[in-house]
């Protein structure tokens, strides 16, 4: 069953094949997942603004609306969601120590799945050593948890408590996004330059969430570079 106190979140279009498929794999888990429809280019918040700013501020409301949803929510935490990924198999059992170190360590973002092409238990401080500020090392299959510089990216799930939520929605409101173009000096109205960065914050290792395989990348560093994390962490033993 759901843990009642929390609320899953995911960011799709309605009876798309994502949509299905999400559906499933949350269903797979005993977890019944609210679905948020993506924001249309059509949508009157972003109908009038330049057209190569369209895609980032459709998806940056989309996360802003799920968590718009989850204030309004009984729940005390929102995990949410982009609708192209894998989730770890016994979410359930996971989630309670999660927030046990949430509350633990006072935190406001915990990052569940991201993009980073290597196994951060595995990588050389010689390589990356600001990532982290001591060794880690995991013993079975237990999660760690590690703080994270701003050039870890990726939004694919993430949790927020409610006086988190709420700060991030004063914050980053549509006349936020319209100052970014004015100004390009401000942060960018996107999810992972705001929502996974502003705040104390750690990212879980293994990830809950797992990018899908990518598919119709035009740009050839891109879509390499996704397929180098997908093909770093996706185990379909422990993921559906």
């Amino acid at each position: 069953m759901t843990n009642p106190k929390v609320e899953y979140y995911v960011l799709t279009n309605i009876e798309s094949n994502r949509h299905h498929k999400m559906k499933m794999r949350f269903e797979h888990e005993n977890i019944s997942a609210n679905f948020s429809p993506v924001v249309e280019f059509t949508d009157p918040r972003i109908n009038d603004i330049p057209q190569n700013y369209k895609r980032s501020f459709s998806c940056m409301i989309g996360h802003l609306d799920m968590i718009q949803q989850f204030i309004k929510s009984p729940a005390e935490y929102g995990i949410f969601c982009e609708d192209d990924i894998h989730i770890r198999r016994g979410m359930n059992e996971i989630i309670p120590e999660t927030i046990a170190k949430y509350n633990r360590h006072n935190l406001e973002i915990m990052l569940l799945g991201y993009l980073f092409p290597f196994k951060p238990v595995e990588l050389s401080f010689y390589h990356e050593p600001e990532f982290y500020h001591q060794k880690l090392d995991v013993i079975d299959e237990n999660l760690i948890y590690f703080s994270y510089i701003d050039r870890l990216w990726g939004a694919q799930m993430y949790m927020l408590d409610k006086r988190t939520a709420k700060r991030l929605c004063e914050k980053y409101t549509i006349e936020y996004g319209y100052e970014t173009i004015k100004d390009q000096s401000i942060t960018p109205f996107a999810a992972d330059w705001t929502i996974t960065k502003d705040g104390r914050r750690v990212a879980v290792y293994p990830m809950l969430a797992i990018e899908e395989k990518p598919e119709g990348y035009n740009d050839d560093g891109q879509g390499s570079y996704h397929m180098r994390c997908y093909n770093c962490h996706y185990d379909e033993a422990k993921y559906i």
